[in-house]
């Protein structure tokens, strides 16, 4: 899996993780956006050297979901959340990723086709570790 950033014109800027298997994506935490799709939730980002760990965050419902080992790109990061921060921000959409046909595309959740879009209040990013 890996962190996608975006920022896409007219649109609140995005966050996401790209899975390499759709029947995986559809599944993974579909609760979420079938059940608690207008909640608020917060993400905090643990940055490694090669890897991050992303924790997804909803204190309305108390729950933590774990993306771990995710590739990213450091820069890419540094230079999102610079854009979010500068513009005050006021929210981010997380989404799960499949490619298909070579395009990046939202998951639609196993069994209901929902699209996993959530709102996000809050991108906090905790100091490198190791």
């Amino acid at each position: 899996m890996e962190l996608i950033l975006l920022l896409p014109v007219g649109k609140p800027p995005f966050i996401g993780v790209l899975f390499y298997f759709p029947e995986e994506a559809a599944v993974m935490n579909a609760d979420l956006a079938i059940q608690h799709k207008k909640r608020e939730y917060w993400i905090v980002l643990e940055t490694y050297k090669k890897h991050l760990n992303l924790r997804l965050i909803c204190n309305d419902i108390v729950t933590v979901r774990f993306y771990n080992h995710l590739k990213y790109d450091a820069e890419k990061l540094k230079s999102w959340l610079y854009v979010v921060s500068a513009n005050k921000v006021q929210q981010v959409n997380f989404s799960q990723l499949v490619v298909m046909n070579e395009k990046l595309v939202v998951v639609k959740t196993s069994p209901k086709s929902v699209s996993f879009v959530l709102k996000v209040k809050k991108c906090e990013v905790l100091k490198q570790v190791g």
